[in-house]
């Protein structure tokens, strides 16, 4: 918000609206149903407020334009193609993702979610689930889903090492089965 003294009064501009670009039609198409915006330019302004956005199976590939939806407690994205989750990085009011039956590999970008109670992430192609060790918000209570992927749980691995450590901070975490072509080099025993 800029203020500009005019007159010997201060003055407050609003700031102006930014054109947000979603370039998934799938997920553009899943944002203009939330927020009732058949058609026109998406703006920030638009984004504000939206706290739940159900976009499973919409063949969605591509985030870009997610970061701008910063007031998302409950997000559904599953079954689609989605490979990378960068843009949900800085959503820190998500509560409930759901994520499962995707492409996903690297979940770092949920290690600044503090909020995170309830996360599915079943279903994609992990090998590595410290991220979720990193986000100190993932404890008590919460529930964790990352069976089906590829995550070595023989014992000693650095995934059966950090599936302890989630449970030991109160977490639920299922994470049997796993997919077979489970790495057998994730880490080695201790």
């Amino acid at each position: 918000m800029i203020l500009l003294h005019a007159c010997s009064e201060l003055m407050e501009i609003p700031p102006v609206a930014e054109v947000v670009e979603f370039t998934d039609s799938g997920l553009r198409t899943a944002i203009r149903d939330a927020i009732g915006k058949p058609g026109g330019e998406i703006y920030d302004s638009d984004l504000a407020g939206l706290v739940s956005l159900p976009a499973y199976g919409r063949n969605i590939s591509d985030l870009e334009g997610m970061q701008h939806c910063v007031d998302l407690k409950s997000l559904s994205l599953n079954g689609n193609q989605i490979a990378d989750i960068t843009p949900l990085s800085g959503l820190a009011k998500l509560e409930t993702l759901w994520l499962q039956e995707n492409e996903i590999m690297d979940i770092s970008p949920l290690s600044g979610l503090p909020n995170l109670g309830m996360l599915w992430l079943h279903s994609n192609q992990i090998t590595d689930v410290g991220p979720l060790v990193d986000n100190a918000g993932l404890g008590a209570g919460d529930m964790i889903r990352i069976q089906a992927n590829h995550l070595d749980l023989s014992p000693g691995s650095n995934a059966m090492r950090d599936i302890q450590a989630l449970i030991d901070r109160g977490a639920s975490v299922q994470y049997d089965p796993q997919n077979e072509a489970a790495s057998a080099v994730d880490g080695a025993a201790l």
